[in-house]
């Protein structure tokens, strides 16, 4: 009787443990959203400070639908001279379903506000740490990238490059009407 027992909890006792770690995993269930599932990505948690605000809030909080990143710095000499063709882009885009961000790196609300006075954008702007930068994959400036609405990076291009509108139109015609 007691060697039935041990055989028996020898077989039992790994299909308890497994059925256990499976009900405590972080896995999205099937009846949870693309959005909810796209709070745990990497991306979705990086603070950013909205212009002309204190308060950080997660890069997250624009996810699920289509997202244009321009990333910049008042470093960056010839970044300003690319809003002119960033504000036609957006404008081509007038519906609901795209967000545009435009993110400065350890630039103050003072030096953004300064940049724009001189090269207006019509992106929406928010402040970010330099260190989240590798979070994104980019190692130059500026920066352009396009993230689906699941907060997956579809396209990015880094550096300079003489018409960088030419290259993300395409891509967001693609993204909006597959």
């Amino acid at each position: 009787m007691a060697m039935r027992f041990k055989t028996l909890l020898v077989l039992i006792l790994p299909l308890l443990i497994l059925a256990c770690s499976a009900a405590h995993t972080d896995a999205p269930s099937e009846h949870s959203s693309t959005t909810r599932r796209s709070q745990h990505h990497p991306l979705a948690r990086i603070p950013v400070t909205l212009l002309n605000e204190s308060t950080s809030q997660p890069l997250g909080r624009y996810q699920g639908k289509l997202t244009v990143l321009f990333i910049t710095s008042s470093r960056c000499r010839d970044c300003g001279k690319l809003h002119a063709r960033l504000n036609k882009l957006k404008n081509r885009f007038p519906s609901q379903s795209i967000h545009f961000l435009a993110l400065f790196l350890d630039d103050t609300s003072r030096v953004v506000r300064n940049i724009l006075r001189l090269y207006p954008l019509s992106y929406q702007v928010f402040l970010m740490n330099e260190r989240h930068l590798q979070d994104f994959g980019v190692s130059k400036l500026p920066a352009h990238l396009i993230i689906n609405s699941h907060w997956e990076i579809v396209f990015r291009l880094e550096g300079s490059h003489s018409d960088p509108v030419a290259q993300l139109e395409p891509i967001i015609h693609r993204s909006i009407n597959p």
